[in-house]
């Protein structure tokens, strides 16, 4: 399945912002696609901020700096990636709901 990866942390209100929606995507295309939230900071506090955005997609740690091997320079990321592997677009900054949804739709339509 294609994957939407997007980092995050606890200190980025702009990431905190995001998560909801990310949840959204979830929650209404999670059967064709899987979002991965990588946070770039400690377990405990990407813990509470998981916890106090009630995300339930899968979440980890970049604990092998992605973030910098995918390119990315500012926080939020977000890396939508093919079923195949390819990366095929890195967007730094805030995605909204529609966005996303765009985003899958334009990305995704051949999968």
């Amino acid at each position: 399945q294609p994957l939407i990866v997007n980092f995050f942390a606890s200190w980025c209100a702009p990431c905190v912002k995001e998560m909801p929606d990310f949840e959204q995507l979830h929650k209404s295309h999670g059967d064709r696609l899987n979002i991965l939230g990588l946070a770039v900071e400690g377990v405990r506090p990407a813990r509470e901020i998981v916890k106090s955005t009630g995300v339930t997609y899968s979440v980890g740690l970049d604990e092998y700096d992605l973030l910098a091997n995918l390119d990315g320079f500012a926080m939020p990321t977000t890396v939508f990636i093919s079923a195949n592997g390819e990366r095929l677009e890195s967007h730094s900054g805030v995605l909204d709901y529609s966005g996303l949804v765009n985003r899958v739709e334009k990305l995704f339509s051949d999968e």
